[in-house]
């Protein structure tokens, strides 16, 4: 491989590599246009070398490696969408991860550079930063809803010696919205989130002592002002691998104050919803469900992945 030659530049077996031996594993097919590029530059690497001209193959061999590392790169952004993601955001979800389904079992550095995350647009991120929606989670959309509610229960029942999570709720979870009719990526998607951990400070006032359906009504307004942000409710897995990453990151959970409803969560024929709190004594999340206001209950409104419409179209 040319950055084997590159750091042996006295081996004599350095004229003895073809261009097609010397070639870099490649995630990616290359077209016929790029392939000929590099072959004619390791052609020339290898007249170089042949000639007894090491220092100029070895140039050319980097030339090689940059030139193909380029074009990866590149074909990577392209599946991507051009869509670009911060080494802190990918070290934040990857200890999150790593904390519910135990390390080694998600490898999110590899998903990115593989294109394998769907991510917001430009235009999505920085209207979704002006609004305050600043929080990056990423969700394996490629695992089932009950592989992460029970990933989630598992862990916390260890970490904190509890039921780790109390649904008081069982029918009503099999009967809402997102179970029946799923409207998430089936891979790794993201979500963008206002930080804070209480819902009345993270949303307001103004989402607070409302039932289900006038929360409905309020995101359904507030997505009408911006319709780039494609804003939703959140679903159970969302918001418990969202409790799991403010563990990871402030050792604290969701509402150890407040409750909020889960807007993904409606339950079908009902004015009902799920409800998620964290219970401060009994040391872990509270799953329940209804229909009906409380000064202390409000709703947590997500940035979807901008292109989630066309992935599920398509």
């Amino acid at each position: 491989m040319p950055e084997q030659l590159s750091n042996n530049q006295d081996q004599i077996e350095m004229a003895k590599i073809s261009p097609r031996e010397a070639r870099i594993p490649k995630p990616v097919e290359l077209t016929s246009e790029e392939d000929a590029v590099l072959v004619d530059v390791l052609r020339k690497a290898k007249t170089a070398e042949q000639t007894g001209n090491k220092s100029e193959a070895i140039k050319l061999y980097q030339v090689y490696q940059d030139q193909y590392e380029a074009i990866r790169t590149q074909r990577a952004l392209e599946k991507r969408g051009e869509r670009e993601v911060s080494p802190e955001v990918l070290e934040k979800n990857q200890k999150m991860l790593d904390f519910v389904f135990g390390t080694g079992r998600f490898d999110l550095e590899k998903e990115y550079t593989d294109g394998n995350i769907v991510l917001p647009s430009t235009e999505q991120r920085e209207l979704s930063e002006k609004e305050g929606y600043n929080l990056e989670l990423i969700v394996p959309g490629n695992i089932t809803r009950e592989e992460i509610i029970t990933a989630v229960k598992e862990k916390y029942k260890t970490e904190f010696s509890s039921e780790g999570i109390y649904n008081y709720a069982e029918d009503d979870t099999k009967k809402t919205d997102a179970v029946i009719n799923p409207n998430r990526p089936e891979s790794f998607y993201t979500l963008l989130l206002k930080s804070q951990a209480e819902v009345n400070v993270a949303s307001g006032e103004e989402v607070m002592n409302k039932t289900p359906q006038q929360l409905q009504e309020i995101l359904i307004q507030k997505q009408a002002e911006n319709p780039d942000l494609n804003l939703k409710g959140l679903n159970l897995s969302e918001y418990l691998l969202l409790d799991a990453y403010h563990f990871t990151q402030e050792k604290n959970h969701l509402n150890e104050q407040k409750w909020e409803y889960l807007l993904e969560e409606m339950v079908s024929g009902t004015g009902r919803a799920l409800i998620a709190d964290w219970h401060s004594v009994a040391r872990g999340v509270r799953v329940f469900s209804d229909s009906g206001a409380g000064s202390d209950g409000g709703s947590r409104f997500a940035a979807v992945s901008a292109c989630l419409k066309a992935n599920l179209e398509s």
